[in-house]
């Protein structure tokens, strides 16, 4: 087959999205022509459309201005940008020929494979991550041409029970054209990572981005509340609460004992670090999947996690992680003391993390793809 993967959100920008497209891309690319149509980023000058293709691991990128303008001289330039990269778009499709074309989280890529289903008539199977049906399909002017979209689409994939639901709440029409495919990742290429400890001391870690739907104030506070005195918390990430964060780092006393890295940790010092944790947590308000809880387990992390979202469908309760009540601060400190003073509950978490997660190997996952693009 021939694959075209669409998204505006790829490397070398980090996150969920990203990590999903290049993952699948790459484990496609072992048995199909895959391309990955992308975005500019910051890439290119005022005016300019189009990139030269890369090549990556046996798939191609390809890259086009499809991303929304950020900034008073890329408004200015947008309508020229648009109605190139449009044209452009719609003559390497048809010169690609896809037998499928995939498309990941509809922001302002929508406007683009909008505007291609008139050109081609090429199968659309769409991928909805979580805040493109929680923020985008509410937002003027990508409401209507999601909705559009999703239409026209041959099937949608959802990565869990739970956002299965919100889809189907939003859109009852479309039902019968969902399908679940969990999120994935390369529990080979984890377990040849070394731990590496932070610091001497015994630390919890936390990772993933500083903003309010992650919930990693509801930790800091439940760490304080903890009151274990040799316990040190790392924040990895970046995001819009840092600065809300540290003042309540302060407030709390605390800056001995909470570290933050800032989001400077590459993807490999992530999970060194996350394997030289004593355990790690997830306080997520909202969390349509949850990556990062696989690569806990992967890692052989024991997790406390909030019982929200997506992780209630890939976690279990005193086998994988610790639940806590979503948002509830002094259930979350109890789980904290709870796993720091269990040593054999650590291990069991562990060693069960490991063998479950393993179902979830891009290898495995990337065969439910298959199986439904060639159905299409």
């Amino acid at each position: 087959m021939k694959i075209l993967m669409f998204t505006t959100r790829f490397r070398p920008e980090v996150g969920g999205v990203e990590k999903v497209v290049e993952s699948l891309a790459l484990q496609l690319a072992k048995n199909h022509e895959v391309c990955v149509l992308t975005s500019m980023g910051k890439q290119g000058n005022l005016l300019s459309v189009s990139k030269t293709s890369e090549s990556s691991s046996g798939y191609q990128v390809k890259r086009f201005w499809i991303n929304y303008p950020a900034t008073i001289m890329g408004c200015l330039a947008f309508p020229y940008r648009f109605i190139n990269s449009s044209l452009q778009i719609i003559n390497f499709v048809k010169k690609f020929k896809p037998d499928v074309i995939n498309l990941h989280f509809t922001d302002s890529a929508t406007f683009y494979v909008w505007i291609l289903k008139f050109f081609v008539k090429t199968p659309l199977v769409v991928n909805i991550h979580g805040n493109d049906l929680h923020v985008f399909s509410h937002k003027n002017p990508y409401k209507y041409f999601i909705k559009s979209l999703l239409n026209s689409a041959k099937k949608v994939i959802v990565n869990s029970d739970y956002m299965k639901s919100e889809f189907e709440t939003e859109y009852p029409q479309l039902r019968n054209k969902v399908e679940i495919i969990s999120n994935g990742l390369n529990v080979t290429e984890i377990d040849k990572i070394n731990p590496v400890s932070f610091i001497t001391s015994p630390y919890i870690f936390y990772v993933g981005r500083l903003v309010s739907k992650k919930g990693v104030d509801l930790l800091t506070k439940a760490f304080a509340k903890s009151g274990i005195s040799n316990l040190h918390l790392v924040i990895e990430g970046s995001g819009e609460e840092e600065g809300n964060l540290r003042k309540l780092i302060k407030d709390n006393n605390l800056d001995n004992l909470v570290h933050m890295t800032e989001g400077k940790l590459t993807e490999n010092e992530k999970i060194s670090y996350m394997k030289g944790a004593l355990f790690g947590v997830m306080p997520s308000r909202i969390e349509p999947f949850g990556i990062v809880a696989l690569e806990f387990l992967a890692a052989g992390t024991p997790l406390i996690a909030s019982m929200t979202g997506g992780l209630k469908s890939i976690l279990k309760d005193h086998k994988t992680t610790l639940f806590f009540e979503n948002e509830n601060v002094t259930y979350l400190s109890e789980k904290i003391n709870e796993i720091y003073e269990n040593g054999e509950l650590r291990q069991t978490l562990s060693s069960n993390g490991k063998e479950e997660v393993r179902k979830y190997d891009w290898y495995n996952i990337s065969k439910h793809y298959e199986a439904l693009f060639k159905s299409l």
